[in-house]
């Protein structure tokens, strides 16, 4: 069970403004044309750069995983130079791996662009899901141990700390993360994220009182995150007042939450 939402950190978006056509395109999900427009792109004095990029965004936007990840290879092997376009590759051939589930692949992906990247926080965070993907939660919280020394303010790797030691039962030191990460400069949605990961530390530890008032914390600062209603419902559970149990409930599945409640639901929302 997930504890709360990760955040994952990248810029693979750097290029993408040079070819507003395509971006029109891909909004209206016309993947044909993109890729017949890409084509006749590449024959033009278009930046090669961009055009590799969206024609890999093309295919990860279809869920064509596995062809958007050997033209990144591909695209990979050709470019001569260790830069900022190279990176954006790594990072996308990393995304589209861990959308098709294949972490480990991922995981070594995201080794070989630190070996010429390796202070890169964003990298550091990326690995922390990878593993956690991959149930290798310690090797998670070793990865942001070493984006700790990269960036110690950084909010992503003290929204991954709170979550993972909260993952693996280290409720005090997951408060402690949180507990930082909420005197950090951010936006509201990750001050509702570090609430919600405090909250439900807190709640594990049976201190509901303060566990309740993270958790209205949360719902405040990020009205949007099905976490948090998801936690409210457990967190009343001890009252009997199924009904309000149920009002979060329906609030948790408005923000996609269905399967995150769909115990609850069953057991005490007929």
């Amino acid at each position: 069970m997930l504890l709360a939402l990760i955040i994952i950190s990248a810029d693979c978006n750097a290029q993408r403004k040079s070819l507003p056509v395509i971006d029109t395109l891909l909004n209206k999900a016309d993947y044909q044309q993109v890729l017949i427009k890409l084509d006749s792109l590449d024959k033009t004095n278009t930046p090669k750069a961009s055009v590799n990029y969206y024609r890999v965004l093309c295919y990860w936007d279809m869920k064509e995983y596995n062809e958007g990840s050997r033209l990144c290879s591909k695209y990979i092997d050709e470019h001569p130079e260790h830069d900022s376009v190279l990176i954006n590759l790594y990072n996308m051939q990393v995304f589209l791996l861990m959308d098709n589930q294949n972490y480990e692949a991922a995981i070594k992906t995201v080794y070989k662009v630190l070996k010429f990247d390796p202070n890169n926080v964003e990298h550091y965070v990326n690995l922390s899901v990878l593993y956690g993907y991959n149930r290798q939660v310690g090797m998670s919280l070793k990865a942001l141990r070493q984006g700790l020394k990269v960036d110690n303010k950084n909010v992503y790797i003290y929204n991954n700390l709170a979550y993972y030691n909260g993952h693996y039962k280290h409720y005090l030191q997951a408060i402690k993360y949180a507990n930082i990460g909420i005197k950090l400069k951010q936006d509201s949605g990750s001050t509702g994220y570090f609430y919600n990961n405090r909250g439900y530390a807190e709640m594990k530890l049976h201190r509901l009182k303060k566990a309740n008032r993270d958790i209205d914390l949360a719902m405040i600062w990020n009205s949007t995150n099905c976490y948090a209603y998801y936690y409210k419902a457990l967190a009343i559970l001890n009252t009997k007042n199924y009904f309000e149990v149920c009002k979060y409930v329906k609030l948790s599945e408005t923000y996609g939450g269905q399967k995150l409640v769909a115990k609850l639901k069953y057991k005490y929302c007929h």
